[in-house]
C-alpha cells in the first residue's frame, strides 16, 4: 500500500484509547491526516500540528521522492465542520514550524489567543504571526491539570538534520493517563 492511500483510509478516524474504560476515562485520538490530529484526554482537548490547507494547496516537498503537491488527501470533513472542531479546542500544540506541520490556513484561521505550546526555537516566529498565548517548553509545564513534557528530536543527521532544524515531542499526562 503506498503512503497516500494508507493516509487517505486514515483520515477522518477517531481512535478511543482504552475502549475497557469510561467515557470520562478513554484518551481520544481524532486523527485528521498526516501530523494533524485532536488529542482528548480528561476534557482537554488539544489541536496538534494543524495542517488545514485543502488538498493540493501547496508545493510538493523538496528532495523527496514524490513530486506530488501536498496534503495528498483532502480534509475529511466539511469547512463548517473543521470550524466546528476549532472552536472546540482548549490550546494547540505544534512540534515544529515546518508548513506539514504548522500551515498557512491554520495560521490565518486559528483563534490568536489560544493558549499556543511549542518548542523555544518557535515561539518568536509565532509570536510575528500574530498568536499572543505563546508557552514555549524547555523542559516541562503544568496546564490545565496535565503536564507536558518536550522531547528533542531531529529530522535527519548530518547536513539534512542541521537544515531541517529542532523538532520536538511532547508527552502528556493527565492523572494515570499518559501519552507521546
Amino acid at each position: 500500500m503506498n503512503r497516500k492511500r494508507f493516509i487517505s483510509l486514515l483520515s477522518g478516524l477517531t481512535l478511543v484509547l482504552p475502549k475497557a474504560f469510561a467515557k470520562k476515562n478513554t484518551i481520544e485520538i481524532d486523527f485528521i491526516r498526516h501530523a494533524t490530529f485532536i488529542l482528548r484526554i480528561d476534557g482537554l482537548n488539544l489541536l496538534v500540528d494543524p495542517m488545514l490547507s485543502g488538498k493540493h494547496e501547496m508545493d510538493p516537498v523538496g528532495n523527496a521522492p514524490s513530486a506530488e503537491r501536498i496534503p495528498m488527501v483532502a480534509l475529511p470533513f466539511s469547512e463548517s465542520i473543521l470550524n466546528e472542531k476549532l472552536r472546540s479546542i482548549d490550546a494547540l500544540l505544534v512540534t515544529h514550524t515546518h508548513r506539514d506541520h504548522w500551515d498557512l490556513k491554520a495560521q490565518s484561521i486559528i483563534n490568536k489567543e489560544l493558549p499556543l505550546i511549542c518548542q523555544p526555537p518557535d515561539a518568536e516566529k509565532l509570536k510575528l504571526q500574530g498568536f499572543t498565548n505563546i508557552i514555549a517548553v524547555n523542559n516541562e509545564i503544568d496546564f490545565r491539570g496535565s503536564k507536558i513534557y518536550r522531547v528533542n528530536g531531529q529530522h535527519g543527521t548530518g547536513d539534512i538534520g542541521a537544515r531541517m532544524g529542532p523538532v520536538s515531542g511532547f508527552v502528556v499526562i493527565i492523572g494515570k493517563k499518559k501519552i507521546y
